[in-house]
């Protein structure tokens, strides 16, 4: 399924602004299952209906989006356009009906810059842009979030500026910030077998008719600096560090920054324990005070 202008047609018969759908043999069988609906909004948005069963036979929809959003050089009028076909389509998905979008945002959101931001997760490429800040309020406004954002990953970055070669993350998978429970994986992933200027992009969905409260058990880890007194433990963290800023440094980062993150991550890495935090009193006094811990511990279960 494809849709695009025809009144865009640039150079080598290539149009310009057009999406596609692409279906596996089981993903049409729920399309045909959910009446094989294609829907249009405008030449940018496209977008179809599927009934997948889960493990209990329980039909559970999905509202499968396809958008390009224009670049950030478009014209006022252009995006206005856009983004009031976008929301049509976003308003047409009920309330009982799993929305997905896969979106070239042609924008930068960044991650988020608190904990309550309810868009943005922690994890991605940190530059932001003024489509990306116009694209931001859009998903707040609508109550989604870049589910692409919430999984840590190897890389983050989809697309490469030919002139500066910074690359950038611009490909995202949109979701209702109330159906993330349902997103078990969704990032950058390698593979591609066709040309394009854009890395692939891939989302794991849980289809379930009702989602189960999972209780995660919190671990707890700390950062123990003392650990750098061993000096295996401090020729690895340095190591650590090194690789960690070598590969920052080719990203859209400051040198600062990009080593500030490296420590960061070198420590998480090397110097994280499980344990119990103790005060350095405790640690002045361990191997006695564990040995009265053992043996009041002894005496309560006896």
């Amino acid at each position: 399924m494809q849709h695009g202008s025809e009144k865009k047609r640039r150079k080598k018969g290539r149009i310009s602004g057009g999406v596609a759908i692409i279906l596996s043999p089981e993903a049409k069988k729920a399309w045909i299952s959910a009446g094989s609906q294609v829907l249009h909004f405008g030449d940018r948005t496209l977008a179809v209906k599927m009934d997948i069963p889960d493990a209990r036979k329980r039909v559970v929809k999905i509202f499968f989006v396809v958008a390009y959003f224009p670049i950030g050089a478009a014209s006022t009028q252009v995006r206005q356009e856009f983004y009031s076909q976008f929301e049509q389509c976003i308003s047409s998905c009920s309330a009982d009906e799993v929305l997905l979008v896969a979106a070239d945002t042609n924008s930068s959101m960044g991650i988020r810059s608190s904990v309550r931001d309810g868009v943005l997760g922690p994890f991605g490429v940190e530059y932001c842009n003024k489509a990306g800040k116009e694209l931001y309020d859009c998903c707040a406004a609508l109550g989604l979030c870049s589910a692409t954002t919430f999984f840590q990953k190897p890389q983050y970055q989809t697309w490469m500026n030919p002139r500066s070669k910074l690359g950038h993350q611009i490909d995202h998978f949109l979701v209702r910030r109330s159906a993330l429970a349902r997103v078990r994986d969704a990032g950058r992933y390698g593979g591609l077998s066709v040309e394009s200027d854009h890395q692939p992009i891939r989302l794991t969905l849980r289809v379930a008719k009702n989602l189960s409260k999972q209780r995660c058990k919190r671990e707890e880890t700390f950062i123990d600096r003392r650990l750098l007194q061993k000096a295996d433990i401090l020729s690895k963290f340095q190591q650590e560090v090194s690789r960690d800023f070598q590969q920052r440094s080719r990203g859209t980062d400051s040198k600062y920054d990009a080593l500030s993150k490296s420590v960061s991550a070198a420590a998480k890495k090397v110097l994280s324990r499980s344990e119990r935090r103790r005060n350095d009193w405790f640690h002045l006094r361990e191997s006695s005070l564990q040995r009265v811990i053992r043996e009041r511990n002894i005496a309560q279960r006896a």
